[in-house]
C-alpha cells in the first residue's frame, strides 16, 4: 500500500506544478530485464535503423522515435509496468477517479537519435476523442537519462495555461510541437524548462497539458524509456473519434509482482491491436467526475 500522507503530498504537487517525480518506482534490476526484452524485439530494432536512414536525409522524425501499441491488458512484461499498482493507485488518488493504462510505448532514443519539440500531449489526445486533458504520460527510465543523451525537459506550471496552439516546426519529418511563436512568448514571460535526469526505474508523472520535450541524443549512451500513457474513467475516448483504436475504460487488474527474468518468456503484446467502437464503453464515459482539485 502507498502511504496516504505521501500520496496527498504528491497530489498537491501534481496539481500545483504539473508533474511529480518518483525516484526508484521500479528497481534497476527490473529495468535491466525490460531492456533485455526491448533488445530482443525485431520490429523495434528495425525502427531504429529506419530512423537513422531518415535522419541522414535531413529529416527530424520525432514521432517515429516511439514505438506505440494498444494491447495493455495482456500478461506481458510491459503490461507489468503499465498496470503496476504503483502507477494506477497513485494516479487514481490524484484524479479522484479510476485510472487505466491507455496505451504503452517505448522511446528508442539510441545514440544520434533526435528528440521531441516542446509539446502538450493533450493537443493530440483531444483529436482522438478524449474530452478532457486527463490522458497523460508516465515516463519510466529504462536507461539512465542525462542532459547529454536527451533527458526529459518540462515546463513547470504550464498545465495551467490550457491547451495551446501546435504547429509544424519544419517541413521535414514529424517535426511538431507548441507553435514556435507561442513558445517564444512563454519564455519571454519567464516560463522556464527544467531538465530531469533520471536513473533506471525512476518515474516522472506529468499532466496532459504540461509542456515537455527532450533534446537529441548527442552521447554514445542509449536513452531507452517506457512511456505508459494513463487515462481516467471519465475521459474514455469517444468511439466516433478514436482513430488509433486506443482502449476504452475498463477496470484493470493491478500488478503487484516485481519484474523478473522469468518474465522474458512471457508472450509479447499484440502490437497491431485496435479497440473498435464495439468495445465495451461505460454508459457515462463522458460524465465529468467532480473533485479533481482544479
Amino acid at each position: 500500500m502507498l502511504d496516504e500522507n505521501t500520496l496527498q503530498a504528491e497530489k498537491l504537487r501534481f496539481w500545483r506544478e504539473g508533474y511529480v517525480i518518483v525516484r526508484g518506482m521500479f528497481s534497476a534490476d527490473e529495468m535491466a530485464v525490460v531492456k533485455r526484452k526491448v533488445a530482443e524485439i525485431a520490429v523495434m530494432n528495425a525502427r531504429v535503423e529506419h530512423l537513422r536512414a531518415r535522419q541522414s536525409l535531413g529529416e527530424h522524425p520525432s514521432f517515429e522515435t516511439i514505438y506505440v501499441w494498444n494491447d495493455v491488458e495482456g500478461n506481458d512484461i510491459f503490461a507489468k509496468v503499465g498496470r503496476s499498482h504503483k502507477i494506477l493507485d497513485r494516479l487514481s488518488h490524484y484524479y479522484d477517479d479510476d485510472v487505466y493504462d491507455y496505451h504503452n510505448k517505448i522511446s528508442l532514443k539510441y545514440p544520434g537519435i533526435v528528440g521531441f519539440r516542446p509539446h502538450q500531449d493533450y493537443a493530440y489526445w483531444r483529436d482522438y476523442g478524449c474530452p478532457f486533458p486527463e490522458a497523460h504520460a508516465v515516463f519510466i527510465a529504462i536507461d539512465a537519462a542525462t542532459r547529454a543523451n536527451g533527458c526529459l525537459e518540462l515546463m513547470p506550471r504550464s498545465h495551467l495555461l490550457g491547451t495551446l496552439p501546435h504547429a509544424s516546426w519544419s517541413a521535414r519529418g514529424s517535426d511538431h510541437g507548441v507553435a514556435p511563436e507561442v513558445l517564444r512568448q512563454l519564455l519571454d514571460a519567464g516560463y522556464q524548462f527544467i531538465a530531469i535526469e533520471a536513473e533506471p526505474g525512476d518515474a516522472i508523472l506529468f499532466h496532459g497539458n504540461t509542456i515537455h520535450g527532450s533534446g537529441d541524443n548527442d552521447s554514445p549512451e542509449p536513452r531507452v524509456a517506457m512511456i505508459a500513457t494513463m487515462n481516467t474513467r471519465a475521459n474514455s475516448p469517444d468511439p466516433a473519434r478514436n482513430k488509433p483504436g486506443h482502449p476504452y475504460w475498463t477496470k484493470q487488474v493491478r500488478v503487484r509482482a516485481p519484474i523478473t527474468e522469468a518474465d522474458l518468456a512471457l508472450p509479447l503484446p499484440d502490437f497491431d491491436k485496435r479497440h473498435g467502437s464495439e468495445a465495451t464503453t461505460p454508459a457515462n464515459h463522458h460524465e465529468r467526475v467532480d473533485g479533481h482539485g482544479r
